[in-house]
Formats: C-alpha cells, sequence, structure tokens
C-alpha cells in the first residue's frame, strides 16, 4: 500500500488497452498523481456501491435470471 506518484504521461497502454484514452468502460480516465490506500479505498467502495446501486434498480432482471439459471446448473 505504499503510495506512488504517476503523471498521465506515465500512463501507459497494456494489452491493446490505452489508460489515457476514454472508453465505454472508463468514460472518465484517471489524470495521474497520487494513488495510495486511500485512493484504492475510494476506488472500491464506489465500485460496490454501484453494482448495490444497479441490483436495487434491476431487481426483477437479476431475480429472474438467477431463477432461470438454476435449474440448468443443478442439471
Amino acid at each position: 500500500a505504499t503510495p506512488v506518484e504517476l503523471s498521465f504521461d506515465d500512463l501507459s497502454g497494456r494489452r491493446g488497452y490505452d489508460a489515457r484514452t476514454p472508453s465505454w468502460n472508463f468514460p472518465n480516465p484517471w489524470k495521474g498523481g497520487r494513488w495510495g490506500l486511500p485512493e484504492i479505498v475510494d476506488y472500491m467502495e464506489s465500485g460496490a456501491l454501484a453494482l448495490l446501486e444497479n441490483a436495487a434498480r434491476n431487481r426483477r432482471f437479476w431475480l429472474e435470471n438467477v431463477y432461470r439459471i438454476n435449474p440448468r446448473a443443478v442439471e
């Protein structure tokens, strides 16, 4: 959890993904700066809250799909 400082220019792409370019699943790329334990916790919390919000808004969708998947999993 040692903090690091990265500038926007230091962000590089891996496996065909460029961290500096907006994409459908990362519309607002990180602009660089300090990255340490508080930022990691904030990032994970944001993801968890987005998951819970999606589950709450689309409750019926998720419940019906799980209900349909279970019989196939047992077979």
